[in-house]
């Protein structure tokens, strides 16, 4: 331990006098400054909702964004984030929508205002995609119990289409697939009309990508020197940086900034390392995908019955183009639309192209048999 500390600290040293590069602010750079003041303008409010998972309480955080006088008559969109993001990485998005829809913006557990469990001290199963998928289909029950006891009897009762991007769209299958979960949130996924996909994560992928994997063994000891010596900042504007399809210009500060701060936050950092590695069923080595648990789970998902419209940045530096394909596969009623100028955030490079091909899926499902 004394050798690794001593070689960390000369190496973080060394490269102490790099720079971190200087990024965009989103309010001065199209199309994100424009999508951010028409986000800023909608009816927002900040919503926190008590909910009970595996016997333990825990509070979800949810930014609901009312529509306009035509969204009353749609499907609510869920918006499950990816990892460490809360429910603002959609902002883009959402203005894009400009209110054709009532909007629930969630903040997963571990990010944003929601509770932020101890991993070390929760199920083994907390933070994996199922375990996730029930805080906000809770979260759902909730929201529908606080309405005014006469208003639950004369309005229509809510109907949903969840979206998600990469690990989001991970657990939003885990939500219309897993029979533990059917069983016990049968009301609401009962009038879930179907889903949308943002360069979704696979369970089922048979390796793990060498980044998450150094993300999981990231230790605090680490993270501390390197936000000491100003290393922490500049690698995570470097990645922003790579990651930035649509040219360095718009590589946004506002989204380092984010990444920065949580992984600068001890227990969302645990979080998110909780996340990775429970995003697949793993052998014990807890580096190995179990092939056999995996199979099994996309097994279920092939009978999900909802359509699915799954919505691929082709320049994804993350995930391989495959990794959308096998999802679509093995989904019964699911398409893909590629999206070429967006990357693995295709729900912000593209927000105006996908806010379309939204609109479009969410009008279709009018003519589904049983819809309203």
């Amino acid at each position: 331990p004394v050798a690794r500390i001593l070689l960390a600290s000369w190496v973080l040293l060394g490269l102490a006098g790099c720079t971190a590069p200087r990024l965009t602010s989103e309010l001065r750079v199209e199309p994100f400054a424009s999508l951010r003041a028409a986000y800023d303008r909608l009816p927002q409010e900040r919503l926190e909702v008590e909910v009970r998972v595996d016997g333990q309480p825990s509070v979800v955080a949810l930014r609901r964004i009312q529509g306009g006088t035509q969204a009353s008559i749609r499907p609510t969109l869920v918006m499950q984030p990816g990892l460490m993001a809360s429910g603002e990485t959609w902002r883009f998005l959402a203005g894009a929508l400009e209110g054709a829809f009532d909007l629930l913006l969630v903040d997963p557990p571990g990010a944003g205002g929601s509770s932020v469990p101890d991993p070390e001290g929760a199920p083994e199963h907390a933070y994996g995609p199922t375990w996730l998928a029930a805080h906000t289909l809770a979260a759902l029950e909730a929201l529908e119990a606080s309405q005014p006891r006469g208003a639950q009897h004369t309005s229509r009762p809510a109907s949903y289409v969840l979206v998600g991007h990469s690990l989001g769209g991970a657990v939003v299958l885990r939500a219309l697939a897993d029979g533990g979960l059917r069983e016990r949130h049968a009301g609401v996924l009962a009038r879930v009309r179907g889903a949308v996909l943002f360069n979704p994560a696979d369970i089922a992928l048979s390796t793990r990508q060498e980044m998450f994997v150094n993300l999981t063994r990231l230790t605090d000891f680490e993270v501390g020197v390197a936000e000491r010596l100003g290393l922490l900042r500049r690698r995570v504007r470097m990645g922003v940086l790579d990651n930035a399809v649509l040219g360095p210009a718009h590589a946004l500060e506002d989204e380092a900034r984010r990444i920065e701060d949580m992984l600068g936050r001890r227990p969302m950092r645990r979080a998110a390392q909780a996340m990775l590695r429970r995003f697949q069923p793993l052998e014990q080595d807890g580096e190995t995908t179990d092939m056999d648990a995996a199979r099994r789970l996309a097994v279920e998902e092939g009978a999900v019955s909802q359509p699915v419209l799954v919505l691929w940045g082709t320049q994804d530096r993350t995930f391989a183009r495959e990794v959308g394909e096998a999802v679509v596969q093995r989904l019964a009623r699911a398409r893909m639309v590629e999206l070429p100028h967006a990357g693995h955030s295709s729900h912000q490079d593209a927000a105006r192209e996908a806010a379309s091909h939204l609109r479009g899926f969410v009008e279709s499902l009018a003519a589904e048999p049983g819809s309203p």
